[in-house]
């Protein structure tokens, strides 16, 4: 199985589904989005190995469908707002 086999419908409607909005405020001036972390997303989606997920989510950060603040393999705090700050690795 390759990342590519995730359809990025099923990426973003995972994230939507898990994701947490922590509170209101700004991270560098921005509104803080509904943010869902990186085994949140693995635990949603079952059906891929937690590796592929991981490779599914950095590509659609790095084509900027979604935002993240890091996809090295921490937390994540992945968000389907594209500009969301992207630190990443």
């Amino acid at each position: 199985m390759k990342a590519a086999d995730i359809p990025e419908a099923e990426i973003i409607a995972a994230i939507e589904q898990v994701g947490r909005t922590i509170g209101k405020g700004a991270i560098g001036g921005k509104v803080i989005p509904k943010l869902a972390c990186l085994w949140d997303l693995q635990e949603a989606l079952p059906a891929y190995p937690p590796k592929v997920v991981l490779a599914r989510l950095k590509s659609m950060v790095k084509r900027k469908v979604i935002g993240a603040q890091c996809t090295c393999g921490c937390r994540g705090d992945f968000t389907t707002d594209p500009n969301f700050w992207y630190g990443g690795k």
